[in-house]
């Protein structure tokens, strides 16, 4: 049975201590067919300070009721510059995803504004950071003698090219940093139905 989906907005809150001021907003997506059950929830809730500073918390849960993101807003005003941003982390794996951070001040008649962006990992970069940044730029590169460290993880490895080998079946195997036999080298295998595209590229 096709599930039917409606939104509400359940919750405003606002209050005042101290000079602080609080409100908040839950929105909630409700799964009503073939049973009932909250398919996707977000709590925001703010905290406004002197000058202007506002905190928003932002925490998304979803069907299996578990907090799932937290984030974190910021924005006021530091000297003449306006300053907002964000902080991203993922709750059910306790970690850091991302954040940003923007600063403006007006300048000549116009706008100064610095940008700051840092990702965690390339897993991190969404489909909105590529379309506004292009590619993953943060690659992390090792050397070819500390590429053993990594197993398992996907990183650039660097080094001269020592030496290659041809085998019969056509694979092509490169060395960097050493030369065959040595035990030390680092060997990139590429597979016979890859070589062709490999040596399009960078030559035979």
């Amino acid at each position: 049975m096709q599930k039917v989906l409606i939104c509400l907005l359940a919750l405003g809150l606002s209050g005042a201590a101290q000079g602080l001021r609080f409100w908040g907003a839950w929105e909630a997506t409700v799964e009503l067919l073939p049973k009932l059950r909250i398919y996707e929830s977000e709590l925001v809730l703010n905290c406004s300070l002197a000058q202007d500073w506002r905190i928003e918390s932002e925490s998304k849960i979803y069907s299996d009721g578990l907090l799932r993101y937290q984030n974190f807003y910021l924005s006021g005003s530091l000297g003449g510059f306006r300053v907002w941003g964000k902080i991203y982390f993922h709750a059910q794996e306790v970690r850091y995803q991302k954040a940003w951070l923007n600063a403006e001040i007006a300048l000549l008649g116009g706008t100064f504004r610095s940008s700051f962006n840092h990702w965690a990992s390339a897993e991190d970069y969404s489909d909105y950071d590529r379309d506004t940044f292009g590619p993953w730029p943060c690659l992390e590169v090792v050397s070819w003698q500390d590429a053993w460290k990594f197993i398992g993880r996907e990183v650039y490895v660097t080094g001269p090219v020592a030496g290659g080998f041809r085998f019969a079946s056509g694979a092509v195997a490169i060395y960097l940093g050493e030369n065959w036999p040595s035990p030390e080298r680092f060997q990139i295998y590429i597979p016979p139905a890859n070589v062709s595209t490999f040596e399009a590229v960078f030559g035979s």
